[in-house]
């Protein structure tokens, strides 16, 4: 390690948590150093010390000027200087120390708990990740130059190594310069348990050092927890042994042992507390930890101002809760009770063992985590819907939201620590409330309305039908009398003619009967007479009758067309009932997939409920893509079936391309060997290996079909290989900066590449190019299937249309303020999806048209289009999958968290399979569709949900559907 400080002038110390990093630096390299003298007598070395916290240029101005100012005044105007020539320039320190560092001195800047530059950049916005990118760049940058000495020593947990890739130069000089702290053997623990007890004249049993031995776990935290637990039986020993006696076993678990020391001795320090500082002490813990996406747990140190501020107390109440904590031999919390605190006085828990050996700890920072979560969504579904691209909640996500609310009750201080949008996340809910308060005022208005309405004219209807019917029957019975009359008229007619006829008989017969037939005659014009008027007042009536037969009719119309209206409102008011219980079922779908998220140790009753709120959702329209569902499903097959796993695959060497193609994956790694793998079984098909140095190569790329790989090298090259050929080809040079894309494009070109010299190189062949310049580094090329014209993603927020023919470009889209980070092409080349840092992903067409813009959560890594499942993922530096429906981009996606940075995607289009590679080495898989998911859990369940099951989860008014329970 000092060799390599003295060759290399940059040392990281790296190791898990509690193997030693800091303590074998101060207790062993820098006690060397100290007794070092230069020509003049003087120490040869000046030491500063910091830690990067949430202002690390700040922090690292004020170490500058603390060791170099002998007064107060003059300490103020180096900081101010120092600050503003290193946020100037990555050189200012050199320029600073130019003057300040006498010529036969070496500076020593030691980064202690250098983790937290990923841990605050993670949390930082975009000018305080900025910030944490030139604190890295002056580091790096001031150990390089040769003018002063300046030499950079760090402390690093090893399970933040992969994250120094998103710092510019890091992973080059950690690679140059690291130490990795090895693990103890069983000597060295015991020196570690017997000398620090002779060294104060005490002595220990054998039998407890090989208790201790044998019992001490191979976790992250064996020696802080080995210390502590020896600390306090040494105390305990002190005060309760007889003379002679050494530490025994008794006096070890006397104090809790290995298990219980650490947990025990902290909840000492709890109880010393009343009620109401218990409680704050709980919020003051909850916000001093945190954890990164990967579920590590991580110190967030914060100012006494800072503290006061997010849980709303006096800071002399705050130091009374953490007094118990800083007491000497606790030191739970730094600093100690040594050091007066003050409004900026920086706290932190003083190791992370205690977050992972204090159960107490552990279970606030869970409920912590989950309120966190929860507000970052509720954020997350604020910003979407001011974007038009949400609608306000509903139940039983608003019921949660209120619910969290009310028990979390956020102030501005709390929010800050996650997400600065809480004033939109809180005005979110409330609107929610709002609307859904005002739906039920408007359903139990508009119910009342329709039952008036329905009655009032079913009683119209029935009098006006009642009317009609009576004037028909009246015009029916004139009718009939009318006709009778004429009939009578008729018949006395016909008798008058026949008397007229004997008569005149009568007449020619004797003179003797003519006055008697003149009388008969009289008798029968008179009868005539009367006939007549009979029969003009049965027409008349007749006509009468008529007229009021058609009024009948009209008014029978009229209630005709008043009946066909009731139907119509009837068949309105059916169809308006058949939406309402259409989205309430989705909505039961929704809550019956929650329900099955929160069952716990019955993995049979969580699939059942699975498939019920998958059903609901198909036949009544819901979203199948909906985040609840998927995760719903997943959780019950990860219980049915606890034996598969998501990861399909760990390699040993770093991957450096992952490729889909017609015959399954191709993993490329830094050995040189390209594998294939079959699909779905992930079992190797074939492997190709390509002599590159490994040394050499800085990245790789894979054609579609396996066919050809191109090697970016460390020189600024690229070396293409085809069908492993193990000639030496000659190398295409061109580049000014190292290769950062490559693409295979469908046209007569061999290559086409990008770097950060911000070059665009389309390659006939090694010796055929033309350069275009984009005046910003190249971070993606990605042909587009239906020109051929590829699409060039820059650092500078703009994706480039390039013509291959005329070698021009288009601005296809851009996006101020962020860089291009992934760009994904459709089969057809219909769609395309660009991702940036900021967040965002825009989709658009072919020809450029935006179609949509999408938020994530953290920067975009990947993105990828998978059009037979309707779905185009993207995948997040904060540890997220996104699984968005192209059919309905504003829904919400399917949300998956990862345990590790997603670095690498790809889509078997085949079986609507994703696979990610992380930083960790593994390949995992993942469904895309939720259908799949519920397939499987229906071929492990063999029964349906019981009546009394089905009545507790989907209530007394959904009908049973199942004749039997079995499903065989």
């Amino acid at each position: 390690m000092r060799s390599k400080l003295e060759s290399k002038r940059f040392v990281a110390i790296v190791g898990t948590s509690g193997t030693g990093k800091s303590s074998l630096i101060r207790a062993g390299l820098l006690p060397s150093l100290a007794q070092e003298s230069s020509a003049g007598g003087d120490p040869l070395w000046r030491l500063v010390t910091i830690t990067p916290g949430n202002k690390p240029l700040i922090r690292l101005a004020d170490a500058i000027a603390e060791a170099f100012a002998p007064s107060d005044g003059a300490r103020r105007e180096l900081f101010e200087r120092t600050l503003s020539l290193i946020e100037e320039s990555p050189l200012g320190l050199v320029q600073t120390l130019r003057a300040l560092l006498p010529a036969d001195q070496r500076l020593l800047i030691l980064v202690d708990q250098f983790e937290e530059v990923f841990r605050f950049s993670d949390e930082a916005g975009r000018a305080g990740l900025e910030a944490y990118n030139r604190f890295v760049r002056v580091i790096i940058d001031s150990v390089r130059q040769r003018d002063v000495p300046i030499y950079a020593l760090l402390t690093l947990r090893s399970d933040f190594i992969g994250d120094c890739v998103d710092f510019e130069g890091l992973p080059e000089a950690i690679n140059d310069g690291h130490y990795l702290v090895p693990k103890m053997n069983q000597t060295e623990v015991r020196r570690a348990i017997t000398g620090p007890v002779e060294f104060a004249r005490g002595k220990i049993s054998p039998r407890l050092v090989q208790h201790i031995i044998q019992n001490l776990s191979n976790n992250a935290d064996q020696l802080p927890i080995l210390q502590h637990a020896l600390m306090r039986a040494w105390d305990y020993w002190n005060t309760n042994h007889v003379p002679g006696e050494p530490i025994d076993l008794k006096h070890f678990e006397a104090v809790g042992g290995l298990d219980k020391a650490l947990s025990s001795h902290a909840d000492e320090a709890y109880d010393e507390l009343d009620e109401g500082q218990k409680k704050l002490t709980e919020q003051l813990f909850k916000y001093l930890t945190t954890k990164q996406g990967d579920n590590r747990g991580v110190r967030r140190p914060l100012t006494l101002r800072e503290l006061s501020e997010i849980v709303q107390h006096p800071e002399a109440e705050i130091l009374s809760c953490l007094l118990p904590f800083r007491k000497a031999g606790r030191t739970f919390i730094l600093p100690g009770l040594e050091a007066e605190a003050q409004s900026f006085t920086t706290f932190d828990i003083s190791h992370e063992s205690l977050m992972r050996g204090w159960r107490r700890l552990q279970e606030w920072v869970e409920q912590e985590m989950e309120s966190a979560e929860f507000f970052q969504r509720i954020c997350t579904a604020a910003l979407l819907y001011k974007q038009g691209a949400a609608a306000l909640w509903r139940n039983p996500e608003l019921q949660l939201a209120t619910d969290w609310k009310a028990r979390q009750n956020p102030t501005a201080g709390w929010a800050a620590l996650y997400n600065p949008h809480l004033d939109a996340a809180l005005e979110f809910v409330a609107e929610s409330e709002h609307a859904l308060r005002e739906e039920y005022k408007w359903k139990r208005r508009r119910k009342a309305f329709m039952r008036a309405a329905i009655a009032t004219f079913v009683v119209v209807v029935s009098i006006l039908a009642g009317w009609a019917l009576n004037q028909t029957r009246l015009a029916q019975a004139k009718t009939a009398e009318t006709e009778l009359k004429t009939l009578e008229a008729i018949e006395q007619r016909r008798i008058a003619e026949n008397a007229k006829e004997q008569a005149l008989d009568a007449s020619e017969r004797a003179e003797s009967a003519r006055l008697r037939a003149e009388e008969q005659a009289a008798i029968a014009e008179q009868q005539e007479r009367i006939a007549r008027q009979e029969r003009s007042s049965a027409e008349s009536s007749a006509l009468r009758a008529l007229k009021g037969e058609e009024q009948a009719l009209a008014q029978k119309a009229l209630a005709d067309a008043k009946t066909r209206e009731a139907e119509q409102q009837r068949q309105k008011a059916d169809s308006a009932r058949l939406e309402s219980t259409r989205l309430r079922l989705v909505a039961l779908g929704q809550n019956l997939a929650y329900e099955a998220v929160q069952v716990h140790q019955n993995a049979e009753l969580s699939g059942l409920l699975a498939i019920e709120a998958y059903q609901l959702a198909l036949e009544n329209g819901g979203n199948l893509g909906d985040g609840t569902l998927y995760a719903a499903a997943t959780k019950a097959m990860q219980e049915l079936s606890p034996e598969v796993s998501s990861i399909v695959h760990e390699h040993q060497e770093e991957v450096l391309a992952m490729e889909s193609t017609d015959n399954g994956l191709i993993l490329m790694d830094r050995a040189g060997v390209m594998q294939r793998f079959t699909l779905p079984a992930f079992e190797p098909a074939a492997s190709q290996y390509h002599d590159i140095n490994p040394a050499d190569i800085n990245t790789a790329y894979v054609d579609p079909k396996g066919m050809k790989v191109a090697f970016g090298l460390n020189d600024y090259t690229i070396r293409l290989k085809v069908n492993s050929d193990a000639g030496t080809a000659a190398p295409f040079a061109g580049h000014q900066g190292l290769v950062r894309a490559v693409d295979f494009p469908h046209g007569p070109y061999a290559l086409l590449s990008g770097g950060r010299d911000g070059r665009m190189i389309i390659w006939s062949s090694p010796q055929d190019f033309e350069v275009l310049d984009l005046e910003s580094r190249v971070k993606v090329i990605c042909s587009a299937a239906s020109d051929n014209d590829p699409l060039v993603g820059c650092e500078n927020g703009k994706v480039y249309r390039v013509n291959t023919a005329d070698k021009s470009k288009t601005v296809f889209t851009e996006r101020e303020g962020a860089r291009v980070e992934a760009i994904a092409v459709s089969s057809g080349g219909s769609k395309v999806a660009v991702g940036y840092s900021d967040g965002i992903v825009q989709v658009l067409s072919g020809h450029g048209t935006p179609s949509k813009e999408l938020a994530v959560p953290g920067s975009v890594v990947q993105v990828a289009f998978d059009e037979n499942s309707d779905v185009l993922a993207v995948a997040t530096a904060g540890r997220m999958l996104n699984l968005f429906a192209l059919s309905n981009l504003t829904a919400l996606p399917i949300a998956i968290r990862t345990e590790r940075s997603v670095k690498m995607m790809a889509v078997d289009g085949e079986r609507s399979d994703l696979y990610i590679y992380t930083n960790d080495g593994k390949v995992q898989r993942f469904p895309m569709r939720t259908e799949r998911l519920i397939a499987d859990l229906r071929s492990k369940i063999s029964r349906n949900l019981s009546p009394d099951e089905w009545q507790t989860f989907l209530g007394e008014d959904l009908p049973y559907p199942y004749s039997q329970t079995s499903r065989l």
